[in-house]
């Protein structure tokens, strides 16, 4: 009888042990994923590169403003940093800047904004043409619209992504 019952057990046993090895699996390729996203946000660009407006908003905020991350945070605060419309538009076109160096550099990243609930932050890797483009998918909860305070963090990065779209599909 023991034997029996050693022998439907031991089967589940080792499926249990397999299962194990594939969660630790998934969440190394989760974790590398995240590491790309953060590394993709905020690479930082040479200020070579960059404008005169940027390099004024730069001086009087004492902040660096060289990574795609950096942008959309000041952007996102603009109230708070005391920006005005011609400083917002000028973050906005160093959004598409940023897109031209990065596909200069053969980079090539856009973003997802899906509707509903799910895993953001996430990374799909894709051909487009010829090339490996990384998606990163930005998930919020809801349906973007742009003008909801806490969807302006979006902002950059939709412009961000229309500009290497565009880049891209030359």
């Amino acid at each position: 009888m023991k034997f029996k019952l050693l022998l439907i057990l031991v089967p589940f046993c080792i499926n249990g042990l397999a299962q194990n090895k594939t969660i630790e699996a998934v969440e190394l390729e989760f974790q590398t994923k995240e590491l790309k996203v953060n590394e993709l946000l905020y690479f930082q660009a040479p200020d070579s590169i960059q404008s005169k407006q940027i390099l004024d908003i730069e001086t009087r905020l004492n902040i660096e403003i060289n990574s795609l991350e950096a942008t959309s945070h000041v952007y996102t605060n603009s109230e708070l940093f005391k920006l005005t419309s011609r400083d917002t538009d000028a973050l906005i076109l160093w959004s598409e800047e940023l897109a031209v160096w990065f596909f200069g550099q053969e980079i090539y990243f856009q973003f997802l904004f899906p509707v509903g609930f799910g895993p953001g932050g996430t990374l799909l890797e894709r051909e487009v043409g010829s090339r490996n483009v990384s998606f990163i998918i930005m998930n919020s909860g809801c349906e973007v619209s742009f003008s909801d305070p806490l969807e302006k963090e979006l902002v950059i990065y939709a412009v961000f992504h229309l500009k290497m779209k565009e880049l891209l599909e030359r």
